[in-house]
């Protein structure tokens, strides 16, 4: 079954995520794997930036596997600012064009949040992935908390009025224009237009993307009926 949802997951993600997210993620990864250099540089940047704590390392997504990404993001939204901070000095100092490309992401501010939104949702679907890691749960529980999963995500993308049942109705034509995505998702849509870092036009195409989690439903459903 832990197979069978990345199955599921993966062909709808590779439909519906915008392409530069996950070059976003595995570039940044990519980036400290190669140059033991450039950790220490960035170890130095975090250290200044948080009073001399530790940083912790981006972990390596599986390109088959794309739930192996959510750890990546988990970590790259916590550590936004010292990245950011990070290329913004060694896009001059290497005047490297990978590290200027990754420069350039860092600071769109867009970027950082579409991360914001997608992350509660990888993270909700990893983990109830790791229950099927562990041998001794029941699994009568596990497929009854498999079906709660995906109305979950269904919850947060329907018309709040909405009383249908997911299992046996078209999902698609119930999906809210306009869903709320999330905490930290929405206060930093109303700041980037707060301070017209993003119009209305603009905020309205990152919502688009909503159909990513949506995109997992029909495809969980089927390999939950097989």
């Amino acid at each position: 079954m832990c197979h069978s949802l990345q199955l599921a997951v993966s062909p709808a993600s590779a439909n519906s995520l915008s392409r530069n997210s996950e070059f976003f993620v595995s570039e940044t990864y990519k980036w400290f794997t190669l140059s033991s250099q450039r950790q220490l540089f960035y170890k130095s940047v975090y250290e200044a930036i948080n009073d001399g704590l530790t940083t912790l390392k981006i972990p390596a997504g599986c390109k088959t596997r794309w739930l192996s990404i959510e750890p990546a993001v988990g970590r790259i939204v916590s550590q936004c600012l010292e990245s950011k901070t990070h290329f913004g000095i060694v896009r001059l100092k290497e005047k490297c064009y990978t590290a200027e490309i990754l420069a350039e992401m860092y600071r769109d501010e867009e970027n950082f949040a579409f991360l914001l939104f997608m992350h509660p949702f990888l993270e909700e679907v990893q983990r109830f992935n790791r229950l099927f890691e562990e041998n001794t749960m029941d699994k009568t529980k596990l497929f009854d908390d498999f079906s709660l999963l995906i109305q979950s995500i269904a919850n947060k993308l329907i018309i709040p009025r909405a009383r249908i049942d997911i299992f046996h109705i078209i999902f698609e034509d119930y999906l809210d224009s306009r869903p709320y995505l999330g905490f930290r998702f929405e206060r930093k849509s109303e700041d980037l237009k707060h301070t017209n870092v993003v119009t209305n036009e603009e905020e309205l195409y990152l919502r688009k993307f909503s159909k990513v989690p949506s995109a997992l439903v029909p495809a969980t459903e089927t390999k939950a009926t097989r």
